[in-house]
């Protein structure tokens, strides 16, 4: 007895050694989805993957087993319940359930786990089909453009042989497809003696007109059939189809229908805004490409090409003095690489993911992110499924296909990729300055008392990991008492670019790089005066009253919070140009053609801080309504300041398009308000930093002023 059990022991650990046997699948029993079932998840998977729905049914009666098409399980002997159908190929490979998924089973890298999921599963089966497809698609498909296009029908007539494997029967297999995409007849013949034979034929389309390379006269498969390799094959282009006198069709997604197709127009449902064309005026190639030749099929080649194929935006790679560089471009590296644009840790459409790096990949990854819509993400990448390292520095190139994955799954680890670092924003519907983030804004800062903030105030900047931080103030400049502003950073001095502009226009008039000094309480006199060693002063030389607009941006990310201070001066003081340093200036101030024409400050009611509290409780900002405009405020929400009301301080500025709030480090804006004001908000969390924004239509606001006031 211990002997038979020795045996039965070893014969049982050799047989785990060999993986699966037929038997043990038999064992699992389940249900067939009805016609309509498996009709409307091939819809889906279709619509998710750009795979028409003609080629994967096509393909679906191809592989079902006579008697037994579009069933995951039929009846047994020996068995009480209907087990999975399945064609035993040859030795210990077997062909299972609807789409014939094949698997040696008793190989010892056998993934046991999946091989029962694609028995029990019908919806796994025919998964694991589309996954297949696609992968056959990848390996295939090296045309640009339209010859790239998934939904044309005509170009899939590599993956569909390759489904099958290679050679003769390749060859076989892919007639026998385009057969049943184009004759009616041939599909009735296949369902001769299935079970709901007029329900499954029902959902069948045809494309009697449909095209193969096969009437190219150059094109010719060679008596061994299809190769397994893309490259020993001949190669068709849908020019050539056409020149020869074939026609195209296309799937429309929307409709659900197949319509003829002519090159050069619009692309279906498939969006030519998110499918790249490689042929796009040399985008993706040398001397465009900086990374080409070098490093062309690479991920940061193809991110390159796409950004300026889909959005006219060239990449610069600068350090943080400025200078452009060439060298060290890896893809880990672009956030700190390219700083002309906002970086985050928010999904967006329009957007650069980075990734990076793990210990199999050391230079990181990059993918151009098209939109993200409905918890999608819809992407576009390169070398990843077409990854080849041939110890050159030339990679795979574009994948071949826009891929969508759940916002979930794209943020999750990736293997040879690492975990996601980033994203860089290369449209943005949120004000940014030169890549930074606009964390709100200082008040107005001038020469009247009996505004809150008077002619002090400040602004707080909040560190972010990958973007520098900008604060926004309002300057009323006045000739005899405020014709001078001196600028402080605290706690700490702070490096900085300033740039100003005349509040009702775009245009900057001075931009500079300067060091602002550690503000210190003491150095302020009686007189407001303050000791020009230790600080920035601008001034203004004009005998009119008018306004500016001033931002500040710090020159790298910050690492702790800083704030800002402004403080007013009559012409009595010294004027200081201080270490400032002149640059070019650029545009700044844009929200969707939006001015920032107002802006306050902290609005808040905590009393701890080391210099003056401007504007405690209670801010003011200015509008002006030439244009449309809008003004921020920051708001500090904490147990003595739950709740803000905003509102004009007159009627004649009362009316507004729109007052919306954010979290100070998110990107998503929440509408509280519409069409006039006052407008109360209650604090979603506290203690939290906040952004109020308001916005107005031209002559939706009157020039005033508009105020908010804790309170609760």
């Amino acid at each position: 007895m211990k002997l038979k059990q020795i045996l039965f022991g070893v014969f049982f650990s050799f047989s785990m050694l060999l993986g699966l046997n037929i038997n043990d699948l038999r064992n699992i029993s389940g249900d067939n989805p009805t016609p309509t079932e498996l009709n409307n998840y091939i819809l889906q998977k279709s619509k998710e993957t750009n795979i028409p729905p003609i080629v994967a049914k096509a393909i679906l009666l191809k592989e079902g087993l006579p008697n037994y098409k579009w069933k995951q399980y039929s009846p047994d002997n020996g068995y009480s319940h209907d087990t999975i159908v399945y064609h035993h190929d040859y030795g210990d490979s077997y062909g299972l359930g609807l789409f014939q998924i094949t698997y040696h089973l008793n190989s010892s890298s056998i993934n046991s786990d999946e091989v029962r999921k694609v028995v029990s599963s019908w919806k796994y089966n025919v998964d694991k089909a589309y996954d297949k497809l696609l992968t056959k698609w990848r390996s295939s498909i090296y045309g640009n453009g339209e010859d790239s296009n998934p939904l044309i029908i005509e170009n899939w007539y590599y993956p569909i042989a390759w489904y099958n494997g290679s050679g003769k029967p390749a060859k076989n297999y892919v007639d026998y497809v385009y057969n049943y995409m184009r004759y009616e007849y041939k599909v009735e013949s296949a369902l001769s003696g299935s079970d709901n034979y007029d329900n499954i034929l029902s959902k069948y389309k045809f494309i009697p007109e449909i095209s193969t390379p096969y009437i190219i006269d150059t094109f010719n498969v060679g008596n061994n059939g299809i190769s397994t390799h893309p490259r020993g094959n001949a190669t068709y282009t849908l020019q050539q189809i056409v020149n020869n006198g074939g026609k195209l069709h296309i799937w429309d997604k929307s409709s659900n229908t197949y319509k003829k197709y002519t090159l050069g127009s619009t692309v279906g449902n498939l969006n030519t805004d998110i499918q790249p064309n490689l042929a796009t005026k040399g985008h993706y190639t040398y001397p465009s490409n900086p990374f080409s030749p070098t490093f062309l099929g690479q991920c940061t080649s193809f991110v390159w090409g796409r950004a300026k194929e889909k959005l006219g935006i060239e990449l610069k790679f600068t350090n943080e003095y400025g200078t452009e560089v060439r060298s060290g471009r890896d893809a880990k590296n672009w956030l700190k690489l390219i700083n002309n644009f906002s970086h985050d840790k928010f999904i967006k459409g329009n957007s650069i993911a980075v990734w990076g790096g793990d210990t199999h990949n050391t230079h990181g990854h990059v993918a151009f992110i098209e939109k993200v819509e409905n918890g999608y993400v819809y992407f576009n990448e390169a070398n990843w499924d077409t990854f080849k390292n041939d110890g050159r520095n030339l990679g795979g190139g574009y994948d071949g296909y826009v891929k969508k994955w759940t916002v979930e799954k794209f943020k999750k680890y990736r293997s040879y990729a690492g975990n996601i670092i980033g994203y860089i924003h290369l449209t943005s519907n949120n004000a940014n300055t030169n890549g930074s983030i606009i964390d709100g804004a200082g008040s107005l800062v001038g020469p009247y008392d009996n505004i809150a903030g008077g002619n002090f105030d400040y602004a707080l900047m909040q560190p972010h990991q990958y973007n520098s931080s900008t604060v926004v103030f309002q300057w009323l400049y006045d000739v005899d008492n405020c014709s001078q502003i001196d600028l402080f950073a605290y706690p700490n001095s702070l490096d900085v670019t300033i740039k100003t502009k005349n509040w009702k226009e775009h245009s900057i008039k001075e931009a500079f790089n300067v060091r602002l000094n550690e503000y210190n309480k003491e150095n302020l006199s009686s007189n407001n005066n303050l000791d020009l060693s230790n600080g920035i002063s601008l001034k203004r030389r004009n005998s009119n009253i008018y306004w500016t607009t001033l931002s500040l941006t710090s020159k790298k990310p910050l690492s702790s919070k800083e704030y800002i201070i402004a403080h007013c001066r009559d012409n009595s003081a010294r004027y200081k140009n201080g270490n400032r340093q002149k640059i070019t200036p650029t545009l700044v101030n844009l929200l969707n053609s939006y001015y920032w024409s107002g802006t306050a400050s902290l609005i808040s009611k905590i009393e701890n801080r080391n210099f003056e509290e401007p504007g405690v409780g209670k801010d003011y900002a200015v509008t002006y309504s030439g244009h449309k405009s809008f003004t921020t405020f920051q708001w500090y929400a904490s147990d003595s300041c739950r709740k803000v009301r905003i509102k004009g301080v007159s009627e004649s500025n009362s009316h507004i398009n729109e007052v919306s709030i954010k979290v100070w480090d998110d990107k998503d804006w929440t509408t509280k308000c519409t069409s006039s004001l006052p407008c109360t908000i209650s604090a979603p969390k506290v203690p939290e930093y906040y952004i109020i924004k308001i916005k107005s239509d031209a002559n939706d606001i009157k020039s005033g002023y508009l105020q908010t006031e804790c309170i609760e």
